[in-house]
């Protein structure tokens, strides 16, 4: 590639420490590259967004990739990729990366962290402590709910790189993992496709939605989902929130179709401070801080300035997708 003035879009810039690109890290990149001049876009009216042919960030729309006439590359910050149709991409020739690699561990934890608490009786703990009830007397009528893990079964519906490290984890405690996975080409054992689901829920004591978003994935855990789970079992949502419908949700946790569950991700986000399913005392809730770790940025900038250095090369790009 000739080292034309290349523009690169970012929209990382929230006042976030997990969304605002380092300076260091733009001033490194800037310095070694003095033809590469980095641009924030907002929006698509945003003052450069005709003249990029790089996009890094989270936060792209229909409308900027339409009026980006000169865009290559969009590379996002997170693993997740939904914003954008793959297949039309590759027909406008839009090279796609992900950031695979940069918070599975981080993810991981997250979830391990949430079966912990839920099998330990720790948001059990922490309520009787803020009612300022807290003892042994008190936690005594959790006895039947509280677990060391050991012989359950955790489900894990969408087998990625995240839950092929639960999954190593979950087995070290003893438990017997089964998945859910697009692709079971060659028949392996305790792994089913999506359509069993409502088959395979039944035996789950942790059901871990690690889902994408698609049109196949969309709102797939309602009501008739739920009712298919053990008494109790716990949901955990990592994946999407639109892969959950929230009202069903919230009703079978209501009506304690199963015992209770943890959601990192919302249907819409920042989750309003109104919602009901903040009301719910069997509901862990987190502000989807499931990828964020004190480590991110120094893989995640290694990893967009390798890729940097590939498209200024014209060479393949590193989680290339299309």
């Amino acid at each position: 590639m000739s080292k034309k003035l290349i523009y690169v879009g970012y929209d990382l810039f929230l006042d976030l420490k997990l969304y605002k690109i380092p300076s260091k890290i733009l001033n490194h990149l800037k310095k070694k590259n003095k033809f590469l001049k980095f641009v924030k876009i907002k929006n698509q009216n945003s003052k450069y967004v005709s003249k990029i042919s790089v996009y890094w960030g989270n936060r792209i729309t229909n409308d900027i990739i339409q009026n980006a006439k000169n865009l290559k590359w969009i590379h996002f910050g997170s693993i997740g990729y939904d914003r954008v149709n793959l297949n039309e991409m590759k027909f406008r020739k839009i090279m796609v990366t992900n950031s695979k690699g940069t918070m599975e561990s981080s993810v991981m934890v997250t979830i391990l962290g949430f079966m912990i608490t839920l099998s330990r009786g720790f948001k059990k703990i922490h309520d009787l402590r803020a009612i300022n009830k807290l003892s042994r007397e008190t936690f005594d009528k959790h006895f039947e709910s509280i677990s060391d893990l050991e012989n359950q079964v955790c489900l894990i519906v969408g087998m990625g790189q995240v839950g092929l490290k639960l999954k190593k984890v979950c087995s070290i405690l003893g438990m017997k993992v089964l998945a859910i996975k697009k692709n079971n080409i060659n028949n392996k054992k305790d792994v089913y496709s999506l359509k069993q689901l409502n088959k395979i829920i039944v035996k789950a004591d942790y059901v871990v939605n690690l889902l994408p978003l698609n049109n196949e994935t969309f709102e797939i855990f309602d009501l008739n989902i739920f009712k298919c789970m053990k008494k109790d079992a716990y949901f955990i949502n990592v994946g999407r929130g639109k892969t959950v419908n929230e009202n069903h949700l919230y009703e079978a946790l209501k009506k304690k179709y199963f015992a209770g569950g943890a959601l990192d991700v919302f249907y819409d986000e920042p989750l309003n401070k109104n919602s009901k399913l903040l009301k719910l005392h069997n509901l862990m809730i987190t502000p989807h801080i499931a990828g964020l770790h004190n480590k991110y940025w120094k893989k995640e900038s290694a990893l967009f300035e390798s890729n940097l250095d590939r498209y200024i090369d014209s060479k393949k790009l590193i989680n290339q997708l299309v």
